[in-house]
């Protein structure tokens, strides 16, 4: 079991009541974010009900300790490096995305588009296979388009490199009108719930 200490946004007014040190309060709502320091980038989000332990109390922010289990193949023996904060929190980043019409390549041939999604390791070790959610969204709606599960399960992307998988739909699918019209200015691609193994 892992303890990690951090600040999180204290849910309580400047002049609200002063939390005793050791003392174990709930999360009020859901979603709520856990910085490492105050105003920092967000390491995690809290669900309702987390109970959390009191470290220090300084006016708007908390500092608390969150006691909880993680899945083995998350943990590495030292931090990952990067210059972007964001890429630290995820072994794996979406690096690019490229559509393709096959109609530009192969004007005789079947009618299809091509998503190439490219993806970063940002971690010290090689990735020999991922999953993760794909979400497909209008960028200034945030309208999800359509999401569908991906993975590529013989990856093997070394540590700091860039891996590649391609998916295709054929002329008729949702998905083929979807990503032929909007790309390249009217789409946001996302992955969530990243499951990586080494």
């Amino acid at each position: 079991m892992k303890r990690l200490t951090f600040v999180l946004l204290g849910l309580l007014i400047a002049a609200g009541p002063v939390f005793a040190e050791e003392s174990t309060l709930y999360v009020q709502s859901a979603n709520q974010k856990l910085f490492k320091v105050p105003h920092g980038v967000p390491l995690a989000t809290l669900q309702a009900n987390t109970p959390v332990k009191v470290v220090e109390d300084k006016n708007e922010w908390v500092k608390v300790s969150v006691e909880g289990w993680v899945r083995r193949n998350i943990l590495v023996n030292r931090a990952v490096r990067s210059t972007n904060p964001a890429a630290s929190l995820q072994p794996l980043t979406l690096h690019q995305y490229v559509v393709q019409d096959s109609r530009k390549t192969d004007p005789n041939g079947p009618k299809k588009v091509d998503l190439i999604l490219r993806v970063k390791n940002n971690t010290e070790r090689t990735v020999s296979s991922w999953r993760a959610i794909m979400t497909v969204q209008d960028p200034t709606t945030n309208q999800v388009l359509f999401s569908i599960s991906v993975s590529h399960a013989d990856a093997n992307i070394p540590p700091g490199k860039i891996g590649e998988v391609k998916y295709y739909w054929d002329q008729g699918e949702k998905q083929y009108d979807i990503l032929l019209n909007n790309y390249p200015n009217n789409l946001k691609i996302s992955l969530f719930r990243l499951e990586v193994n080494y």
